[in-house]
């Protein structure tokens, strides 16, 4: 009996200590967008981690030319697919940002400040220099490919993490996310 009453004790203290940091203790910067801007950079940003899934996946599959195209065409600096002819991103006019020392243009970089727009910058350019060093592999691809790969690749996923470590997204609305 006194074995489990010391275990409870411990997991009452440990549950109920201030270890772990709350929200209103976030460190990272907040970057507070209207809740459309919000919901569509959060669902691009889901959309870069099914990319990374992909990429890691045609990786594993041994196809290096899948895994460029995909970088290519939806992470690298190239990146359209979410954009209109004009290069506007969905429900995006002029507005917020403007002249309040925030980014211009017509993507969401104008709601961002100058160091996240440049992580931004530095994701979009890892991605694209891991789409040029996986199309460079040819069959059948060698150890020292994968290593060169798995290390250009390594570099888009550090531009992803220092982002996330510096900054979070509020104004987010409650509707569901897609599925």
């Amino acid at each position: 009996m006194r074995p489990v009453l010391l275990l409870l004790a411990l997991a009452f203290v440990v549950l109920s200590s201030d270890a772990s940091v709350r929200a209103d203790e976030d460190p990272r910067t907040d970057i507070a967008l209207p809740a459309h801007v919000a919901d569509a950079f959060m669902a691009e940003m889901r959309t870069h981690m099914g990319n990374l899934d992909d990429i890691v996946s045609a990786i594993a599959d041994g196809d290096f030319m899948e895994a460029a195209v995909i970088a290519a065409h939806n992470m690298s600096t190239r990146y359209k697919a979410m954009r209109d002819p004009m290069g506007r991103l969905p429900g995006m006019g002029q507005g917020m940002g403007q002249g309040m020392g925030m980014g211009v243009g017509p993507g969401f970089g104008r709601y961002m400040p100058e160091d996240f727009r440049a992580m931004g910058a530095q994701f979009h350019a890892a991605a694209e220099t891991f789409a040029t060093v996986a199309a460079t592999v040819t069959a059948p691809a060698s150890t020292a490919d994968y290593q060169v790969v798995i290390g250009a690749l390594r570099d888009v996923t550090t531009a992803c993490r220092a982002c996330h470590d510096a900054y979070r997204i509020s104004g987010i609305s409650a509707k569901p996310v897609p599925k």
